[in-house]
């Protein structure tokens, strides 16, 4: 299967955060198709800048749920995904803020 190239358009600096012992960065970025995409080989997460702040939140922790267990099923992920936003969101955990 041939990858098409993506022109990526990063906004801003992002942050540093730590993830299994390794430092990721994440940032907001357009000219990808999905919500969020996360580059393997340079550790960054990319997410899109338009997204509500439920969304992102559940972006974010879909991707570093993935990131911190790589053989976890999809299933598992989105399960796991779905339980910790609604316990954040119902704490009132609200913002994700990436600066």
């Amino acid at each position: 299967m041939k990858l098409k190239k993506i022109d990526l358009i990063v906004e801003g600096r992002g942050f540093d955060i730590v993830l299994c012992g390794k430092k990721w960065r994440i940032c907001r970025a357009t000219g990808f198709p999905k919500y969020a995409m996360v580059d393997l080989k340079k550790r960054i997460i990319y997410l899109k800048p338009d997204l509500t702040e439920l969304q992102l939140l559940e972006c974010l922790n879909h991707e570093v749920f993935h990131i911190c267990f790589p053989n976890a099923f999809e299933r598992h992920v989105l399960r796991f995904d779905r339980n910790i936003v609604k316990l954040l969101w119902t704490c009132g955990y609200r913002r994700v803020r990436l600066e």
